[in-house]
């Protein structure tokens, strides 16, 4: 798992956390993914400003990037201090299982030696994958597009 795939998912829950969630939803988990690895994503839209208005659209992001960070580091020490867990939405974990899938694919079609790392580009082709849900028709209507690679 790279590096902004595991820091989406701590910051996703703190996330979902803030908003009294009992479950981390996709709109969570790219927010927090988002907040972690903007440059990340950047390839995947042509207008930066479409992704940067997504972001703050679906996935509820209103304030300084700062002050999630601030957030997720007092969560995260309540967190481990009161041992409050947090699971997946059904959607969420169907989209890492995919994206897992993925990584493990390309790795098989390298060599198959190496160890798969699940990447921002699996979960983007993972989520481009779904149409259905409403989480990726709004990211198609705000630009994204996996022709940038």
């Amino acid at each position: 798992m790279s590096d902004e795939v595991a820091g989406a998912g701590i910051v996703g829950a703190c996330l979902a956390l803030k908003s009294s969630r009992k479950l981390i939803r996709i709109q969570e988990y790219f927010g927090g993914l988002y907040l972690v690895a903007r440059d990340a994503l950047l390839p995947y839209w042509f207008e930066t400003t479409r992704l940067d208005a997504f972001a703050r659209r679906a996935c509820g992001l209103r304030e300084p990037v700062w002050f999630y960070w601030i957030d997720a580091y007092n969560t995260m020490h309540t967190v481990l201090a009161d041992g409050v867990l947090i699971g997946f939405s059904r959607d969420l974990a169907e989209l890492l299982d995919h994206a897992a899938r993925l990584a493990l694919e390309a790795e098989r079609k390298k060599d198959g030696q190496g160890r798969p790392e699940l990447g921002v580009k699996h979960l983007m082709m993972a989520l481009a994958r779904h149409p259905n849900w409403k989480f990726t028709r709004g990211l198609v209507r705000s630009g994204f597009s996996l022709e940038r690679l």
